[in-house]
């Protein structure tokens, strides 16, 4: 992503042959609507899973180095990490 936008940036496409980078990289599109219903409860479970785990790592290295986890903290840490793979 950050080669297509320095070569568009500084019109390398011009000088070099940077096109076979843009062409090579699908263009985003949505999901169609109908697997919704389908992956719901997919990824309902996959996030109770994930949750989980993280939530028992924390809890375990706490226990070891002895300081507190906030169930609350992880989960919004959890969701602004989401967020961020999702705006990449």
């Amino acid at each position: 992503k950050l080669l297509i936008l320095i070569c568009h940036m500084l019109n390398f496409s011009l000088s070099f042959n940077c096109y076979f980078l843009i062409s090579s990289i699908p263009l985003p599109e949505l999901p169609p609507l109908d697997l919704m219903p389908k992956i719901a409860f997919d990824s309902f479970t996959i996030t109770i899973v994930s949750y989980t785990v993280t939530m028992s790592m924390a809890l375990i290295f706490a226990t070891k180095e002895k300081y507190e986890v906030d169930g609350n903290q992880e989960l919004l840490a959890m969701v602004i990490y989401f967020l961020n793979y999702l705006c990449e």
